[in-house]
């Protein structure tokens, strides 16, 4: 299950759907996300529309401890916002990690790293 959240967490996110991706966050997630749509920029759009391949991704098998669990994503032509206040860009390849944690029997989207 923490798989399926994590893919449909990267669906929403690498593509720069906020708004949908925070359905799969928790508390934490959902306020790391509003500050990041907080920050998005014209520049930024005018970046994803130029994009001429869709991003896409591989997620790794879920390393779970207890209630934590990490999925490590292989990215490919991914527009990535790597710094505040500078302009998004594509990256042809870049990993990051998804960390979830399972509250009340779900598992939600905590941080990416």
């Amino acid at each position: 299950k923490a798989a399926a959240v994590a893919d449909s967490f990267a669906t929403q996110y690498f593509t720069w759907h906020f708004p949908d991706a925070l359905r799969f966050a928790d508390e934490h997630g959902k306020q790391w996300l509003r500050f990041m749509s907080s920050n998005v920029h014209d520049a930024d759009l005018d970046e994803i529309s130029k994009a001429s391949v869709p991003p896409s991704f591989e997620l790794g098998t879920p390393e779970i401890t207890n209630d934590t669990a990490s999925v490590k994503v292989s990215l490919h032509d991914v527009i990535l916002m790597d710094t505040l206040g500078s302009r998004a860009h594509m990256q042809k390849d870049a990993e990051r990690t998804i960390i979830l944690v399972k509250n009340q029997d779900r598992w939600k989207v905590h941080s990416i790293q």
